[in-house]
């Protein structure tokens, strides 16, 4: 088995131009004075720090502002209007889809005049009743997941972890708060991943090396979520920054490390051959700084099972191919005479067109062949 993904882009930052998606975040709050009066006409900036892109707003005439279609990530906010001291609140970090309530308090004073807030502002979410889980790559990459059957899948944890989400739930199919399989949805960067079966992340998902983060939701859908009553994952892809950096990773299992199985110990078998490799890296950074930014990732997935009942146990010699099964004879065991009298030894086939009589030798004559599948062999 083998599966190879690579996922990458370009990301083109021009100014405040952003364009709306699912998977965007806002900022809004009031701003008031020192004695708890609104202030309107405060400009409003939120810059992601780690491309100095900016987002501005202005508060109205109530003292609430809004900056809404923020990408997820780590962001600056700074508050200035004449005659008060300006305020900076250096670190705020976004989910998606969250609805950050920040409030502010300026005082009088000079413009040039900063006030700057040193612990992280507290972020109030009550815009929005979303039950789920956000999950951070820089936790997931650390998690001791499996990569024995297809590779790594952040899902597997997600469904674990979620309330609502049965315990038989994939990255194939998820049974999401006693609804049917295949009604959740994936979403990569806010649009439907869906290629033909319903929320089949496995198919053509991303690389867990090129998520940022993973939002688990399984009730209280918004409008732009509720594509579906089964659940909604959101894949929220990394990307470039002004700063160069990277990853590389390798996963690895073999058979040397396994146990022997029962029946291959009573028969003084060696252990089967089950190798599964997993590999990959990403690389993001500046084309030009604050414009322009690039990231990409490469992951590739092999594996080799020739364990009884793995995935690669049942190729067929050549000679099982040309209707000589006489290998799988033990003639030192006769176990009795068919209907013809002949021998039946262990591991004899038996002929459906003669009930009770068994191939001699275990030679199939090739005139019982099926014409279809000689053709399927030959492709």
């Amino acid at each position: 088995m083998r599966r190879a993904m690579l996922w990458g882009g370009v990301l083109l930052l021009m100014g405040s131009v952003v364009w709306a998606q699912a998977n965007r975040a806002t900022i809004t709050g009031t701003v008031t004075d020192a004695s708890g009066a609104v202030v309107a006409g405060v400009d409003v900036t939120a810059t992601d720090t780690e491309t100095n892109v900016a987002s501005k707003t202005i508060s109205n005439e109530d003292g609430i502002y809004v900056i809404p279609n923020l990408p997820p990530g780590p962001y600056a906010l700074e508050y200035r209007k004449e005659g008060f001291d300006s305020e900076k609140i250096p670190s705020i970090t976004l989910t998606s889809t969250q609805v950050a309530q920040v409030n502010a308090s300026l005082k009088p004073g000079s413009v040039n005049t900063s006030v700057t807030v040193s612990t992280n502002a507290p972020v109030l979410e009550q815009e929005r009743a979303v039950i789920g889980t956000n999950l951070q790559a820089s936790v997931v990459n650390d998690l001791p997941l499996s990569i024995y059957g297809g590779g790594r899948f952040v899902e597997d944890f997600a469904v674990a972890i979620t309330p609502g989400y049965s315990p038989i739930s994939s990255p194939y199919g998820a049974v999401g708060n006693g609804g049917p399989w295949f009604t959740k949805d994936y979403t990569v960067d806010g649009t439907s991943g869906t290629a033909d079966i319903q929320g089949n992340s496995m198919q053509n998902g991303p690389s867990m090396e090129a998520v940022q983060e993973l939002q688990a939701q399984t009730s209280g859908l918004d409008v732009q979520s509720a594509i579906t009553g089964g659940g909604v994952m959101s894949f929220n892809l990394k990307s470039g920054t002004n700063r160069l950096h990277g990853s590389a990773f390798v996963y690895g299992h073999n058979e040397l490390l396994d146990a022997n199985t029962w029946t291959n110990d009573n028969q003084g078998l060696p252990k089967g051959r089950a190798r599964a490799w997993d590999y990959g890296g990403s690389v993001g950074g500046p084309i030009r700084k604050d414009k322009t930014f690039f990231f990409g990732t490469f992951e590739r997935y092999t594996q080799t099972d020739f364990r009884l009942g793995g995935f690669s146990s049942v190729v067929p010699t050549a000679d099982f191919l040309n209707g000589n099964f006489s290998a799988l004879l033990d003639t030192s065991q006769v176990l009795g005479t068919d209907t013809h009298g002949n021998p039946v030894y262990s591991g004899a086939i038996f002929n459906p067109r003669d009930p009770g009589a068994v191939f001699a030798g275990n030679l199939i004559p090739t005139s019982m062949f099926s014409q279809v599948s000689q053709k399927i062999v030959d492709i």
